[in-house]
């Protein structure tokens, strides 16, 4: 991170005591196909569902925000993927990002991956119809209520979408073979990626899988690690797998600003991916050195009105 800018949300949802929002790329992890909450439509949410922080418990106002977003060329919101708060916020957010007249706006989504980014542009370009976008681009379920409005916001402003995940496919052999096994795919293949080989996790994002990972393990017995080396709490390759996603969003968006360096990109994504700055933020770092990158993250408090401790140093 090069620029200590910007705002932790914190935000209370309405239905089925869905208290806030949040979280972790884990839930990206395990269910990319995650339903819509309940009840709640992103449309919906007001400004009573919410509270803006800096990541040092600051009350900020929506205003702040903007300003702060302002001074970044890259926006990484980080969310969780059922929450209808943290969808309403990123299209705002992308939409304030798009009436900023120093840079132009573009969209970025962990939802689409790199080997569809041709299906996006002949959507926003008018080439297809919405009908033939969808059923070509593989959007996750929960497209139509929680996604949508984020691309139709850009499509409405004539702005890019980078559709910047890695296929699943690879994504599944780096966790079945580990991540060697990509140098014997075709260039045609490896287009989709980042540069081979990708930087791997580091110490500080690795200890935070750990922790997630012995979390989620509470109680479970132990996994055969004998398949994928010990870069992580004993799951074989699947941080390895964790760091293919990071490394080739960041590529993408990387390479989306070399071609536009004036630009401006907002990506969404689950939070793990970003909420402590390792994850994509370190790989963006790296492709780019000095962006000026501003890191928010949704999160699910019990009482949005108060900034509790552990959200501290969360996001910007």
């Amino acid at each position: 991170m090069t620029e200590a800018v910007a705002a932790a949300v914190a935000v209370a949802g309405r239905a089925m005591q869905f208290r806030l929002l949040l979280i972790l790329a884990f839930v990206a992890f395990l269910a990319p196909d995650a339903k819509a909450q309940d009840e709640v439509a992103p449309d919906t949410v007001t400004a009573e569902d919410y509270r803006i922080y800096s990541g040092s418990g600051e009350p900020l106002a929506w205003e702040d925000l903007v300003q702060r977003v302002g001074d970044a060329q890259v926006i990484l919101v980080g969310e969780n993927h059922n929450d209808p708060v943290a969808h309403h916020m990123e299209v705002a957010i992308l939409q304030a990002a798009l009436m900023m007249e120093d840079r132009p706006a573009a969209g970025s989504m962990e939802m689409f991956t790199t080997d569809v980014q041709s299906v996006v542009d002949e959507y926003l370009a008018g080439y297809i119809t919405e009908r033939h976008f969808r059923s070509e681009s593989r959007p996750w379920q929960n497209y139509e209520t929680d996604y949508r409005p984020f691309v139709e916001a850009a499509r409405a402003a004539e702005r890019p979408v980078i559709a910047a995940n890695a296929p699943r496919r690879y994504v599944n052999r780096v966790s079945r073979l580990g991540p060697d096994s990509l140098t014997e795919l075709p260039e045609s293949a490896k287009q989709w990626l980042a540069p081979l080989p990708y930087a791997f996790a580091s110490e500080a994002y690795k200890a935070e899988w750990d922790a997630l990972m012995a979390e989620a393990m509470a109680g479970m017995p132990a996994p055969d690690s004998a398949s994928g080396g010990n870069h992580g709490m004993g799951m074989g390759n699947a941080l390895y797998s964790q760091s293919l996603w990071d490394a080739t969003m960041a590529y993408s968006i990387a390479r989306y600003l070399l071609d536009n360096p004036e630009d401006r990109v907002v990506h969404i994504v689950g939070s793990f991916h970003v909420k402590n700055g390792t994850g994509i933020p370190e790989h963006i770092e790296a492709y780019r050195p000095g962006t000026r990158q501003l890191i928010i993250v949704v999160e699910p408090v019990d009482d949005p009105t108060a900034f509790g401790e552990e959200h501290a140093g969360l996001g910007d």
